[in-house]
């Protein structure tokens, strides 16, 4: 294999892992959207195990990307990356922590169903920031492997 080969199979490698997580986010929005037919149905439970499984799917992810991922591999080839692949493993925690806090949040919405659009605006802006952070990582895998791996990297 060489070594444009091997930038192909580190960006392909990420776009399935973040093709995976954008499904997952997809069920959530998806979960929490039909939560306003609250009288029918408790969503509470349903959106707590998603969420649980959803935190352990993205602290594998980001623990991958820590342990010698594309990340890694991006910063060998332009060092110059290294400040950038810092400041992206950085808002891991902070990623893990705010997925905490809303399972918090719907650990309590069976309880206290007026929380739902609080959980609800959390939850986007949550989505928002993890879509940047996913962005920024693209940004990196296209300069430190240049366009030819990049072409697999379609989202």
């Amino acid at each position: 294999m060489n070594g444009n080969d091997d930038c192909r199979t580190y960006v392909e490698h990420l776009r399935i892992e973040h093709s995976h997580i954008d499904q997952s986010l997809e069920q959530l929005q998806h979960l929490l959207g039909n939560a306003v037919n609250w009288s029918k149905e408790n969503p509470a439970p349903a959106l707590l195990a998603r969420l649980l499984q959803f935190r352990e799917q993205l602290a594998l992810h980001f623990r991958e990307e820590e342990e010698g991922g594309c990340m890694e591999e991006a910063r060998s080839l332009s060092p110059c990356l290294s400040e950038d692949v810092e400041t992206l493993q950085a808002q891991h925690a902070g990623f893990l922590a705010i997925l905490d806090s809303l399972i918090a949040e719907t650990e309590v919405l069976a309880k206290r169903p007026n929380g739902l659009p609080a959980l609800q605006q959390s939850f986007h802006s949550f989505l928002q920031q993890l879509h940047a952070h996913e962005a920024e990582e693209n940004r990196i895998l296209l300069f430190g492997f240049g366009s030819p791996a990049m072409d697999t990297l379609s989202t």
